[in-house]
């Protein structure tokens, strides 16, 4: 297939649109989810233990819990899928206005052999 092909460009563009956005819901989710279990994380280390502990340390501690931890390699993870998707689709518009430029260009160069004959 050949990739200065619009038809081929554009379904392209069209599936890398489509994962750009899944993978920024993914995302979206696996932030909220982390901020949820943070949340549970501090009501446990502010009300459930038998320690006494302050509002700041029990977010300190909530917030270095292993569950929320692990989930910031997860999420890690899915920001490089998240900047991967971007990525190719910014190479495809790059391509879609170079052709479009080399595609003017050419039509300005047959303006001027019409008129200079």
């Amino acid at each position: 297939m050949n990739k200065n092909d619009p038809n081929y460009l554009s379904h392209e563009y069209y599936k890398n649109l489509v994962a750009y956005q899944d993978a920024k819901r993914i995302l979206k989710n696996l932030i909220k989810i982390q901020k949820r279990t943070e949340d549970e994380q501090y009501n446990y280390y502010r009300f459930k233990c038998n320690e006494k502990i302050s509002s700041e340390d029990a977010k300190r501690k909530a917030s270095i819990d292993i569950k929320v931890t692990e989930q910031d390699k997860i999420i890690e993870e899915t920001e490089a899928i998240v900047d991967k998707h971007y990525a190719l689709m910014q190479g495809l518009m790059w391509t879609k206005d170079l052709i479009m430029d080399a595609n003017a260009t050419k039509r300005k160069e047959m303006e001027f052999v019409k008129i200079e004959t």
